[in-house]
This record gives structure tokens, C-alpha cells and sequence, in this order.
């Protein structure tokens, strides 16, 4: 709560606080000669997953993206019910849907992972979401690129159902 106040008291959001951390880690990444930065990728859970979606929206040097316990349209999940500070973007709801700026990570791979009894990011938004995702990467004739995993549970990352999807996308990265 602190932190994104202080963000938005300097004009500011803790999601892009902590896109612009994770832009300057792939920066120092980028300075070692045993890591292959056409190998990039990003995953997390919650926070971690907020963090992720949008990180791979400006950041082009994201291969692979997963996010978890995050995509979810927000007239289902943050504008619904009380949510972490974290999550806001002042008027985003105004000119986006979280699907329309998926576009930004289109063609990369996107590998969505969400929970079936998700009680602060609802399945029925994450679908919706989802739908309108697909048709964005339909556009881009890469409709394979992106998948949704659902696990069987709450808000938390699914491993077993999600790392081998995530795995197939890192091994065809050149």
C-alpha cells in the first residue's frame, strides 16, 4: 500500500515501478556473455503476474511471457472487489480492456495460467479476457502463440499444467 502511494504521489504506478526494475535487470542481463538474451523470459504469480503482462508489453526483449494470477478483465476482478493498490492504473479502464493491450505482446508467445476457483480473478473475466487476446493474436496469424492453462484451485501458479507449455515456447526460441 505505501509503495504505491508513494508511486502515485510522484505521478507514478508500482506496476510501472517494477516494469522499469525488471527492464533494468534484462539491461544487466544483457551485459554477461554466457546469457543468451534472445532467451528471455517472464513469469509470475499475482503481483508477479501483473508485473509480468505488462513488463512483456514494453519490453520487446521478452520472448516468452506467463502470467499468473493476473489476466482477467478488470470489470470482473480489480473494479469489482477490493484489490492491492498494486493493481491500478489511473484511467486505463477509460481507453483499454486488458485484452486490447495485449497487442503490445503479440506475436511473442503468451502463456496465461489461471485458476478455476479464483475468487479475485474470476474465470469468467480471464476468459473473457482471453477471448479477446486470441483474436488479437489471430491477427497477427500467430493463434498458436498464445494459450491459456487453468488449474483446478484457487489464486496461485499451477505448475504441473503450466511449465510444459512454457517449456515447448523456450525451446523454440532460436
Amino acid at each position: 500500500h505505501q509503495s504505491a502511494m508513494q508511486a502515485l504521489l510522484l505521478g507514478r504506478t508500482l506496476i510501472g515501478e517494477r516494469c522499469y526494475d525488471v527492464m533494468r535487470v534484462i539491461d544487466v542481463l544483457d551485459e554477461f556473455d554466457c546469457i543468451d538474451s534472445n532467451k528471455i523470459a517472464c513469469m509470475g504469480n499475482s503481483g508477479g503476474g501483473t508485473t509480468t503482462f505488462f513488463a512483456s508489453c514494453l519490453d520487446e526483449r521478452i520472448q516468452v511471457s506467463m502470467p499468473s494470477g493476473y489476466v482477467c478483465e478488470p470489470e470482473y476482478s480489480i473494479a469489482a472487489m477490493h484489490h492491492c493498490q498494486c493493481n491500478y492504473i489511473p484511467s486505463f479502464s477509460k481507453y483499454f480492456s486488458l485484452s486490447d493491450i495485449s497487442c503490445l505482446i503479440a506475436p511473442r508467445p503468451l502463456v496465461i495460467v489461471a485458476g478455476d476457483e479464483d475468487p479475485i480473478f474470476p474465470l469468467v473475466g480471464t476468459k473473457k479476457a482471453f477471448e479477446g487476446i486470441s483474436k488479437i493474436y489471430e491477427k497477427c496469424n500467430s493463434p498458436s502463440q498464445c494459450r491459456l492453462i487453468i488449474g483446478h484451485g484457487g489464486h496461485r501458479f499451477y505448475a504441473q499444467e503450466a511449465y510444459p507449455v512454457f517449456n515447448l515456447f523456450m525451446e523454440s526460441l532460436k
